[in-house]
């Protein structure tokens, strides 16, 4: 069994903006990590962060409004698939950010997964914004469980302080 992460948000930003933000190397860097990234179908990606590093491989991208790739992060023997959809709201872009397969047996993977997955996408409408990276640390819960998981690869920004409860 696998579990799934579903996210929505809604951007006051145009989808050529947003798409740029999902595509552009130099922008996925400000709010994700360094990227060596194409939206080109077959393109093999790297985001590196100190020693973290994601792979991956562009299953899909059709220019404007969908865009899906592998993760590989070392935590599953699969990679698990990544899908950002976008469309019209308002004057602004709906991101629906669905991502797929991940291993149910590493609850405490999921969770982290998806509080990073929030925590990213939120830094990403601050910088398209204007006001850059909110001074907001990420939260870990550290018991016997959690340990491990915190060393693994994700969107920890090290110079973000880390609360502990």
């Amino acid at each position: 069994m696998k579990e799934n992460i579903h996210l929505e948000i809604v951007y006051p930003d145009s989808i050529e903006r947003v798409w740029r933000a999902l595509t552009d190397p130099a922008f996925l860097s400000q709010w994700l990590m360094p990227a060596d990234f194409e939206p080109r179908i077959g393109f093999r990606y790297a985001l590196k962060s100190g020693s973290q590093e994601i792979t991956g491989v562009v299953l899909e991208c059709d220019g404007k409004s969908r865009l899906v790739y592998t993760w590989e992060d070392g935590e599953s023997d699969q990679p698990s698939i990544v899908a950002w959809n976008l469309s019209p709201e308002d004057g602004g872009t709906r991101l629906t950010l669905d991502h797929s397969e991940l291993p149910l047996a590493k609850l405490s993977f999921s969770i982290e997964a998806e509080v990073n997955w929030k925590s990213a996408v939120t830094y990403l409408g601050s910088i398209m914004s204007g006001h850059g990276r909110p001074p907001v640390p990420i939260v870990y819960c550290i018991d016997e469980v959690l340990i491990p998981v915190l060393e693994r690869a994700g969107f920890r920004q090290p110079e973000l302080s880390e609360a502990v409860c």
